[in-house]
């Protein structure tokens, strides 16, 4: 049976299949349609990269669940456009294919439209957080731990002037955080081109001083400065990025070299 090229809706051959074209129709062409503009397929996820079965890509809302304990791609094999919500916990990423081209990321607590086709493969369209409120001014929107307003971001900033002697490593100094909220990003500045490796902790006021075992970074995805004078990191892969209010965050130093001034900031999505 001849298919659409893009969404394969079935297409029945005139004069053939006499008594048969209802089946056709209801099943391989109009359900499918239905699918298309208003269907909801739910996809769970771990650590494993998924390919969607044909049917499966047929579904205008591909709804990805689970806890992830790595970064996954998820594969869609069809032409034309979807709707990805990212419904998953733990800090990975989620990437979207269609086999072709740059993978998308599809944020966590997102709802990111996507085209797709064979030749640029696929791309985003938009990209919001569902449910999102707008009050005047700032747009409210609802992650894993409350509302939080992106115009309005928070910054943990830690700052250190050596006075040009090498900056020294261990403990940097504390911050208290008075609020809730998600870490979103990570900036390093120095004062020359050198060699500069942080580490971060945090733990409740309760629990203070913060260690080592209480790390919210992983080993490879350490701030850092290497023969650079800069550094920023958007992603946080595999981080611990929630802000509990009364959490202590402790900056460590466990490398440096020609660096002697340095300032650090996490940006935070204050919950409010």
């Amino acid at each position: 049976m001849p298919t659409t090229t893009y969404k394969g809706y079935s297409i029945p051959t005139t004069g053939t299949m006499p008594g048969t074209w209802g089946t056709e129709l209801n099943t391989n062409s109009f359900g499918v349609i239905d699918a298309n503009v208003g269907g909801i397929v739910g996809i769970p996820l771990s650590n494993v990269n998924v390919s969607l079965s044909a049917a499966q890509a047929q579904n205008l809302i591909v709804r990805l669940t689970g806890s992830l304990t790595a970064s996954v791609q998820v594969t869609i094999p069809t032409q034309g456009f979807a709707v990805i919500e990212n419904a998953t916990s733990g800090n990975f990423l989620v990437t979207v294919t269609n086999g072709v081209g740059t993978p998308v990321i599809c944020r966590q607590f997102h709802k990111t439209l996507l085209i797709f086709d064979t030749a640029n493969g696929a791309r985003l369209v938009a990209d919001s957080v569902v449910p999102d409120m707008t009050t005047p001014g700032v747009v409210v929107r609802m992650g894993s731990g409350g509302f939080y307003a992106d115009e309005c971001p928070a910054a943990i900033t830690l700052s250190k002037d050596n006075n040009g002697v090498v900056l020294p490593t261990g403990i940097q100094g504390d911050v208290y955080v008075p609020f809730s909220g998600r870490i979103t990003g990570v900036t390093l500045l120095g004062d020359v081109s050198g060699e500069l490796y942080f580490d971060i902790w945090k733990a409740p006021y309760a629990a203070y001083p913060p260690t080592a075992a209480n790390s919210i970074c992983t080993p490879t995805t350490l701030p850092n400065l290497n023969s650079t004078i800069k550094y920023q990191d958007n992603f946080l892969v595999g981080w611990n990025t929630t802000i509990n209010a009364g959490d202590v965050i402790r900056f460590n130093v466990s490398w440096a070299l020609s660096v002697t001034r340095y300032m650090i900031e996490l940006t935070v999505a204050r919950y409010i």
